[in-house]
């Protein structure tokens, strides 16, 4: 999947991708290997299987690593392994790219 975002040269690696389990739609998360932030880009699945892309917006962590939907669908969760951060975003809108994180936490290193 085509990555978007600051790479400054550097290089960029595809982490994660997750397709929503209600909503035709797909998220990839892509990662920089230069302290940039994540990257996570929104595409919409089309019914022949093709794919759209709605748009990209920062994770607001860097080096995404895993994703997971919150049970009732409506939270995409972002882990980063950099940092410790969590990145929270809303998923309830089909067809559109994502807004900013709705809520971001830092997990403290032990």
């Amino acid at each position: 999947l085509p990555a978007k975002g600051p790479m400054g040269g550097k290089r960029a690696q595809t982490e994660w991708i997750s397709r929503h389990p209600a909503l035709p739609m797909l998220y990839s998360l892509t990662s920089f290997w230069n302290e940039a932030q994540a990257i996570v880009s929104t595409f919409k699945v089309n019914e022949d299987g093709t794919l759209t892309q709605l748009g990209s917006r920062p994770t607001g962590g860097h080096q995404a690593a895993h994703a997971i939907f919150s049970p009732d669908a409506s939270t995409y969760a972002i882990a980063h392994h950099n940092g410790g951060k969590l990145s929270f975003f809303d998923v309830t809108k089909p067809e559109q790219q994502l807004d900013e994180p709705v809520m971001i936490v830092d997990i403290p290193v032990l």
